[in-house]
């Protein structure tokens, strides 16, 4: 329980920082002196910028406590990595399309929302293949060990 509360404050400050990075980059890519925090229909949906900051800002210690934690699933050794990316994307999925609506990173409609679902399953299956291609090494080389000690 301990490493799994330690997991959720870790990853909430992981989230908060990314987010504010994030909105911190756009602004700097905007390049008009401002600073940027929120999407600007998300300023409109809760009334303002600073309230609509606490929110996302509440919401990404969420999203960065949900990814972290999350991430035990792969230190069962008993799963196989097929099953421990589906189960992660299963359980963090929901999480993030509620915070990416919420916050409005995404627009209002089928479309948009089908497109941004589309690159989140992209950069999950390019990890997939990624942590696949190095377990398959890692377990290629630990393999080569074991034979070259057995000489």
């Amino acid at each position: 329980m301990k490493k799994i509360m330690m997991r959720c404050f870790i990853g909430g400050i992981i989230g908060v920082s990314i987010v504010f990075l994030i909105g911190l980059a756009v602004s700097v890519v905007i390049g008009d002196g401002n600073y940027y925090p929120v999407a600007p229909n998300a300023m409109n949906k809760f009334g303002s910028e600073l309230n609509a900051a606490l929110v996302q800002t509440l919401l990404a210690a969420l999203l960065g406590s949900t990814y972290s934690t999350a991430s035990l699933i792969y230190e069962n050794t008993e799963y196989s990595l097929l099953k421990q990316t589906s189960m992660h994307f299963l359980f963090t999925t929901p999480i993030y399309l509620f915070v990416s609506y919420s916050m409005e990173w995404i627009d209002n409609n089928v479309l948009n929302l089908i497109i941004y679902l589309g690159i989140y399953v992209a950069i999950y299956l390019l990890i997939w293949i990624l942590s696949y291609l190095s377990w398959k090494y890692n377990i290629k080389m630990l393999n080569l060990r074991i034979r070259q000690n057995a000489e």
